[in-house]
């Protein structure tokens, strides 16, 4: 299974039709993600909805090329992390984020599988809040945070093309999607 490095994170697959991927496959898939965060499987045209929902059940976060094109964005959460100022990291250790539907998580989290400690952020636009702090500095320091965590040396752009599938490991990445307006 030939495969391309992407920057700041990720890695191309081409050759492999995952519409008949064995487990072998799918394992070197996992592989790849736990490895690199982000996978991107270029020439995926005859894979159809009820293929990707048989394939999310196999590995997890998947997103196909939508019809009208735009781009994705994969933020590496470790690396958000690891580059902010220790000073900052140490105002905000311990805190936790809610989002406006009510789920709390701790904004640094550590990744179930690797151990490592992840930004783990939601986009400003959720209404989101941190503990310890009022609406406008929650306001301010996510927005902060967001920029720091999408900035070019931290976040991949994909701008899709025909037949591309994506599939990320969320607990590292974060993931937003933008699509172009009819």
């Amino acid at each position: 299974m030939p495969t391309t490095a992407l920057q700041p994170i990720g890695v191309e697959v081409t050759g492999l039709d995952l519409a008949t991927a064995d487990d072998a496959r799918i394992d070197e898939l996992r592989t790849l993600l736990a490895e690199h965060g982000v996978v991107v499987v270029s020439g995926q045209e005859g894979l159809d909805d009820d293929g990707l929902a048989v394939l999310r059940r196999r590995v997890g976060d998947v997103l196909a090329a939508p019809e009208r094109g735009g781009e994705a964005l994969f933020g590496d959460r470790y690396r958000a992390y690891e580059t902010l100022s220790s000073d900052i990291r140490m105002h905000l250790a311990g805190r936790t984020i809610t989002d406006r539907a009510g789920a709390e998580h701790p904004l640094f989290r550590r990744h179930p599988d690797t151990g490592r400690t992840a930004l783990h952020l939601v986009a400003p636009e959720r209404g989101a809040e941190i503990s310890g702090m009022d609406g406008g500095a929650s306001r301010t320091t996510i927005g902060f945070l967001y920029e720091h965590a999408t900035a070019a040396d931290t976040a991949y752009r994909h701008t899709w093309r025909p037949g591309d599938v994506v599939l990320w490991d969320h607990d590292r990445v974060l993931h937003r999607e933008t699509v172009v307006a009819p």
